[in-house]
């Protein structure tokens, strides 16, 4: 098996039909498997005959992360494709996935993210997260930006879990995605591993994906709510306590200001 595409579904059961005909309609020469980690209550159908499709009744949402390595034990393709149910590839095909990993010194590789207006996503992609990226981030010099210009060279440092290919056997040699984050940042977790063991992070423009986004969680307190957990746990993972410190300082400092 030449690849093995995850998909968590967690309250997107009505974007996976049009998500699983982009995958066939995209994927030409390669064998591949499409395995859809099921964290609703409700048990998921799929009305279509796909054979290459299966369903893993997971039924709790235990997170994304935690889904994505459920994904990964029953995933028999030498690449894993991570996924997100709200994606349509809409350009290239997935062939080219297979043939950027030729390339030894590349860990991880990502299709191109575009929006509905087909622009690139912001944050779907960036440099290393540190505090003092942070800082510039909040008065708005944002680094980042320049790797989602069309004509980027530059390699990022992280790319979005939306979208996501690694090797099966280095994805297990890292240990997979750290669980302990339940949603945001297990995807630049991931990367910062990648690299620290001198692998590259590569962007494959020839693939585009509409990533619908958001279309999951639509409680906007609770997403920040996540979203700073996730935030805390990868300073504290990754950098020294005073970082930790200093950003939590920061980050109630700015919600005064806004308040």
């Amino acid at each position: 098996m030449d690849i093995s595409i995850i998909i968590v579904n967690f309250k997107s059961r009505n974007y996976l039909t049009n998500c699983i005909k982009s995958i066939h309609k995209n994927t030409i020469a390669a064998s591949y498997e499409i395995l859809i980690v099921n964290n609703d209550i409700e048990k998921l159908t799929i009305p279509e005959n796909n054979e290459q499709l299966k369903i893993i009744e997971h039924n709790k949402n235990t997170g994304f992360a935690c889904a994505c390595n459920l994904g990964a034990k029953y995933a028999n393709g030498k690449i894993l494709l991570f996924l997100n149910p709200d994606t349509e590839i809409i350009s290239g095909n997935l062939d080219y996935l297979i043939s950027a990993f030729s390339d030894q010194s590349i860990g991880i590789v990502s299709p191109r993210l575009l929006t509905d207006k087909k622009n690139i996503q912001e944050w779907s992609s960036g440099y290393n997260i540190t505090l003092f990226e942070i800082i510039l981030n909040n008065i708005g010099l944002i680094q980042s930006k320049e790797l989602w210009q069309e004509n980027a060279t530059k390699k990022p440092d992280w790319v979005s879990g939306a979208s996501l290919a690694i090797a099966n056997d280095l994805f297990k040699k890292v240990g997979g995605f750290d669980e302990n984050f339940f949603m945001y940042f297990e995807d630049v977790d991931l990367c910062k591993r990648i690299t620290e063991i001198d692998l590259g992070i590569e962007i494959i423009p020839s693939i585009e994906i509409l990533h619908l986004g958001g279309k999951s969680f639509s409680d906007s307190i609770m997403q920040k709510k996540l979203y700073y957990s996730s935030q805390d746990y990868y300073f504290k993972k990754h950098y020294p306590p005073l970082s930790l410190r200093t950003l939590q300082l920061l980050r109630n400092t700015v919600s005064l200001f806004k308040k």
